[in-house]
């Protein structure tokens, strides 16, 4: 069985060589084999020469392709279109997996019979990162146990049967090229055709946040953002009384933001509940925006 590992990836050589280090030491079942497709979004192709360096270990086939339109969604097609496998692995250009994560996947996908896999991300910063910062819920995301059906997706790292993913158009939505979120969107739509889609605690893989990310700028982007995109798939999803669906969120986003801004002041002495509850506010802001028409943009 041939598994194809795809990553888009854009102007991170040095994180993407951690990565592929770290496939190249992969326990992989007897009967897997991969390939690992790299599709540079650069129009520089900064991604090119970390390929072209590295010595192909056996069982790791480098395929090298470039997309030059600034479009994670364009990106993730080409490496979709490119794939041979029979599944598709999904990992960031910032993660690295540990030695079992190909394994972990592959044995809860046959032993659930599930179309897809979701692993956990596991956030790591640099040493002189502030702890109370570190639990910021925008690096804390859930660990849901093996084998529950999975209600939160994203490629950050997971694996799909490709006739699943080929079963819809594109299959990325370049509109949401620049603001993130197709890939939620597109499993969302996958789940709605019946797809099961569960959870793997033990496959784990690991995200470096640089000291960028942990900007309050940066925080508050990606929370209006993240706020930004639910609403929009939402309304985009209904197909019959959008305005109600419209109605709803923004009165709804409008109360939550009131109230998140008043347990942050609840929690002024807490950094990291004063965090919380403020980026929450920009979360509910974001909603209120996308009911209005107006899609973040973060690439």
């Amino acid at each position: 069985m041939l598994y194809s590992i795809c990553i888009a990836t854009y102007k991170r050589p040095q994180l993407l060589e951690k990565l592929l280090d770290s496939l190249s030491k992969q326990k992989l079942p007897e009967s897997v084999e991969l390939e690992v497709i790299i599709v540079d979004n650069d129009k520089l192709e900064s991604a090119k020469e970390v390929v072209e360096k590295r010595k192909t270990p056996p069982g790791l086939n480098l395929r090298y392709f470039s997309q030059p339109v600034k479009n994670i969604s364009l990106t993730r097609n080409v490496a979709v279109a490119e794939a041979k496998g029979e599944g598709i692995l999904f990992i960031d250009d910032d993660e690295t997996a540990p030695p079992g994560w190909i394994s972990h996947l592959h044995n809860t996908l046959c032993k659930y019979n599930a179309d897809a896999v979701f692993g956990r991300v596991v956030s790591y910063f640099d040493s002189d990162a502030a702890e109370w910062l570190k639990e910021c819920f925008l690096y804390n995301r859930p660990a849901p146990a093996t084998g529950t059906i999975a209600k939160i997706t994203r490629t950050g790292n997971c694996i799909i049967k490709t006739s699943m993913l080929r079963s819809v158009d594109g299959p990325f939505e370049p509109a949401y090229g620049l603001t993130g979120g197709s890939d939620t969107k597109l499993f969302n739509l996958l789940i709605k055709k019946g797809a099961k889609f569960v959870n793997c605690y033990e496959a784990v893989t690991y995200e470096y946040v640089p000291p960028e990310r942990t900007k309050f700028k940066w925080l508050m982007t990606r929370a209006f953002r993240t706020g930004n995109n639910f609403v929009r798939r939402k309304i985009e999803f209904k197909k019959k009384n959008k305005i109600v669906t419209r109605v709803y969120f923004f009165v709804m986003g409008t109360l939550f933001s009131i109230i998140s801004l008043f347990l942050t002041a609840e929690f002024l002495l807490s950094k990291t509940k004063r965090l919380n509850w403020f980026l929450k506010v920009i979360a509910n802001l974001g909603k209120v925006a996308a009911v209005i028409g107006f899609h973040a943009s973060e690439y």
